[in-house]
């Protein structure tokens, strides 16, 4: 060892001199501010640094956090300075596992740790901030390491010999210190959570309801101990499960796309975590990542990994005789967060927490036998009234499922020749509708198979979980539909008449382990009302049909009677029409070459500009005005109902076609057919409407004969249909053959000096239908109604006028309350800003989208094929036709 100076001993006895002196103002520190300003006066005289950091570690040795910081450090001003004062942070990391191992000051070069990427995040952060070098020591208290104190320069070679036995010196004098205000902060806690604790105690005796629970631990508990959210849940009676009783509505794990399938199944106790808690008699602390990454790993964990959750610690709650009744979990995003600190008051809050549990389990409990009796009661009274297959199904939907849930239910019969089951009733809710064999499948008899054969020589229900039959491939074939479409769990029971089986009531499920002994004994109990029902409707289906066919066809007459009356009463002609302008009148002059015409006629315009008034005036100017003028509105039907609506149907042409029906061509024969909105009409059926135009003849849906028509076609829309024709979505002999005298009408905003007749004519009319003697309208209002663009037209205007006529007091309108003005762009003459795509590129391009937004996932619950509403064997041939292709995770198209 190198022999040291005179000048070297006398100053290092001055600085001992210096800290001996430190030593009584040391002792005398009772806060940390008191340190902290010691810290920056008294040390920063006997060698430079820029700022000192002071942090405790983990009894287990593992973590360590912070301490004391400089209130004035630069490194405040890093994006990360809260996370670097509250977070914990694991000691192995190569920087403070050296120091608190080390019976000396140790030096680091921040910038030799940078360039050989050994820095930790916490010590980027202060690197980042300026930091170049560090000096430290740990802090002893009686033999053991309970912390350590950093010094750190902004400046390189500040640092020297002479610093580290400094270093060491102010470790072991502010070691009592340190440990005093954590002696002193630790009695002040204690003291503290004695007082919370008290109140806790009296705020879960009060609980009575999950909503009391819940706002315990979220607002009282967070009180004692920090957490990122908090899950409460329920045991089953034999232990073998749990479910979710109580969730914490500001969870993270809620941005998991999987989350409320999770957090709605059932869990199995013994997974390899939940039954060491529920074997626990004290708090577990679970380290979410390792939990997560172990194989088996329960969903809920890799779920609450995902979402960014690192640190549990869970409690299982039991009733007096130790019974588990339920789990309390708290999750943190930070690793090593909960301590034995926490779990130690957890476990003395345990027996509160475990009896506000009970009593809200034992309220429920009450609630739910009570509902039961209720909705049993209610159920017997409504199967007494029933006496159609609606009835039954509309009573099983909203009554049983208030006593257990279940996806759907079906009931089947059996032929009398004990060989087949057939559909009996079918819940249009069911998801077994998505099935592209559905249809063959709800027609067909179905051989009775193992599974129905059991059912009907069962006197109880039967269960069957077929997640776990599919795993030895032993589904049966009348159940294989409904595994198909996402079902987990089926309950059957036979239904009996006299003692003799004719059929059985089944309830599906797509979630694991729902159907309990209880909801059993339940099924069981109301299989004997819904036989009594179905028998009823079997008794009297025959008679039931023939009056609704009796019923139907009086409607159908009564409806068909009553549109006559109403069309043939609307006497209108252009003369009706409001308009002096040269662009209204240059309209009028077209109907009046055109009215005593049998030419087709397309009306233009944006929507409001009067359309269908045009047509009516057409209509009633023409030789055929003592005939009917009939409407079609080609947008609001769907296209499914658009050919029978325009040709009519034959009777059992389709489901639901029980009787014939004369289309709107009959009904419109030697008269007027006006078809609104025929841009919105389907490409398939612009060929068959063509052809009626052209031909003048029909054909009803199930037809086998044509029938010959005599019909003006009056043809309205306001697509500008020739960009439609150009971009494929309306037939171009269609078009030409429409568009023989087309009529353009003008919006409102190129007629404005239509304004003040048209607002005179609609106060003149709703005047009188109120009643009201209102007969002007300010000079202000008018200027409103002038400047106004009305992209509603003349339609907007007739509203506007007559909601202000209905709030008005006096005789005349002052106020308009006009909507926010705005620029209108009409469809009629606006250009695409971009390429249009084709049907085929934009269903490319959306399938995409969404298979991307479900990260690949296709197929089960929140899977592509369930958003996109189709079956996975209709998707996949559509990602095949499409040209649809998977590069690194993602989907896009060839």
């Amino acid at each position: 060892m190198r022999q040291k100076s005179i000048d070297q001993l006398q100053k290092e006895l001055e600085y001992k001199n210096i800290l001996i002196s430190l030593s009584k103002d040391i002792a005398s520190i009772r806060a940390k501010k008191d340190l902290n300003a010691l810290i920056k006066t008294k040390f920063g005289k006997l060698f430079y640094f820029y700022h000192c950091t002071i942090c405790t570690i983990s009894e287990d040795k593992n973590y360590f956090r912070a301490f004391l910081l400089d209130p004035n450090s630069k490194v405040k001003k890093h994006n990360d300075y809260n996370n670097l004062i509250t977070d914990t942070y694991p000691i192995a990391n190569g920087i403070d596992n050296i120091i608190i191992n080390s019976d000396h000051a140790v030096f680091f070069d921040f910038d030799q740790l940078e360039e050989m990427g050994t820095l930790p995040p916490q010590g980027k952060v202060i690197y980042e901030s300026g930091i170049r070098e560090m000096i430290g020591c740990r802090l002893m208290k009686e033999n053991e390491v309970f912390g350590f104190v950093d010094f750190f320069s902004d400046m390189k070679g500040q640092f020297t010999e002479d610093n580290f036995w400094l270093v060491e010196s102010i470790a072991s004098l502010i070691a009592p210190a340190v440990a005093n205000i954590l002696a002193r902060e630790e009695i002040e806690d204690r003291v503290k959570e004695r007082e919370k604790m008290l109140a806790l105690s009296n705020d879960v005796a009060r609980v009575k309801d999950r909503a009391g629970l819940m706002d315990v631990i979220q607002n009282k508990l967070r009180n004692l101990f920090n957490f990122s959210h908090s899950l409460v849940l329920k045991c089953s009676e034999d232990l073998t499960y749990l479910t979710t009783f109580v969730l914490d509505p500001h969870s993270q794990s809620r941005a998991d796309p999987n989350y409320e399938h999770i957090v709605s199944q059932r869990v199995p106790v013994n997974d390899g975590f939940l039954n060491v808690v529920l074997d626990s008699q004290t708090s577990v602390i679970a380290d979410i990542e390792k939990e997560a990454l172990r194989v088996n790993a329960p969903a809920y964990m890799k779920m609450h990994h995902n979402t960014g959750l690192r640190h549990g610690i869970v409690l299982a709650l039991r009733s007096a005789d130790q019974r588990p009744i339920g789990v309390l979990a708290f999750y943190s995003d930070r690793k090593g967060h909960f301590d034995q600190r926490i779990a130690g008051l957890l476990e003395r809050i345990s027996y509160h927490l475990s009896t506000a549990l009970s009593n809200v389990l034992f309220n429920e409990d009450i609630k739910e036998r009570d509902k039961e009796k209720m909705v049993l009661l209610n159920l017997s009274q409504r199967m007494a009234q029933i006496r159609n297959q609606g009835d039954l199904l509309e009573v099983m939907r909203l009554e049983l499922k208030k006593l257990f849930y279940f996806l759907y239910s079906n009931i089947v019969l059996i032929s009398e020749d004990q060989r087949y089951l057939r559909a009996f009733l079918a819940d249009p809710a069911s998801t077994l509708k998505k099935h592209p064999d559905y249809e063959s499948f709800v027609k067909a008899n179905h051989p009775i198979e193992p599974f129905p054969r059991l059912v009907i020589q069962s006197e109880k229900p039967v269960y069957m979980n077929l997640e776990e039959m599919a795993l030895f491939g032993q589904i049966p074939n009348v159940l294989k539909m409904h595994y198909e479409v996402g079902i987990r769990e089926v309950v059957a029971v036979a239904l009996r008449n006299e003692n003799e089986v004719f059929g059985i009531l089944n309830f599906y499920s797509d979630r694991i382990n729902f159907f309990t002994a209880n909801h059993l004994d339940i099924i069981e109990g109301v299989s004997n009302q819904v036989a009594t029902a179905v028998s009823n409707i079997i008794a009297n289906e025959k008679i039931a049909q023939q009056l609704e066919e009796i019923k139907s066809y009086k409607e159908q007459l009564e409806e068909e009677n009553l549109y006559l009356q109403q069309e043939a009463g609307g006497g209108y002609s252009y003369d009706d029409i409001v308009g002096f302008g040269p662009e209204m009148q240059k309209v009028f002059r077209l109907l009046s070459q055109v009215a005593f015409a049998d030419s087709t006629v397309l009306v233009l315009g944006e929507t409001g500009t009067g359309k269908e008034l045009v047509a009516r005036a057409l209509h009633n100017s023409s030789p055929r005005k003592d005939k009917l003028l009939v409407k079609v509105n080609c947008a609001a039907l769907p296209a499914s109902l658009i050919e029978s609506e325009l040709f009519g149907h034959e009777k059992g042409s389709f489901t639901g076609a029980t009787e014939r029906r004369i289309g709107k061509f009959e009904l419109a024969n030697n008269g007027t057919l006006f078809l609104d909105e025929i841009g919105e009409m389907p490409l398939d059926l612009q060929v068959k409407l063509l052809r009626a135009i052209q031909e003048k003849e029909i054909e009803r849906v199930g037809g086998k004969s044509t029938i010959k028509i005599d019909v003006r076609i009056i043809a309205a829309t306001n697509r500008n249909l020739q960009r439609e024709v150009d971009e494929g979505r309306f037939r171009r002999d269609l078009f030409y053959r429409i568009n023989v005298f087309p009529i353009i009408l003008p919006p409102l905003r190129e007629r404005r000096n239509d304004i003040p007749a048209l607002v005179s004519h609609f106060i003149e009319k709703y005047a009188r239908n109120t009643g009201k003697k209102i007969n002007n309208i300010s000079a202000k209002a008018m200027k409103e109604l002038m400047d106004y663009d009305w992209p509603g037209n003349v339609r907007e205007l007739e509203h506007l006028i007559e909601r202000n006529i209905l709030v008005t007091k006096n005789n005349t309108l002052n106020d308009m309350n006009l909507p926010v003005k705005k620029i209108v762009e009409t469809e009629m003459f606006v250009e695409p800003a971009q390429p249009v795509k084709t049907f085929e590129e934009n269903e490319r391009d959306y399938i995409i989208e969404v298979i991307n937004s479900c990260d690949g996932k296709l197929s089960g619950p929140g899977g592509a094929a369930e958003i996109l509403d189709l079956n996975i064997s209709t998707l996949n041939h559509k990602i095949k036709k499409l040209g649809i292709n998977k590069e690194k995770g993602l989907y896009s198209k060839s």
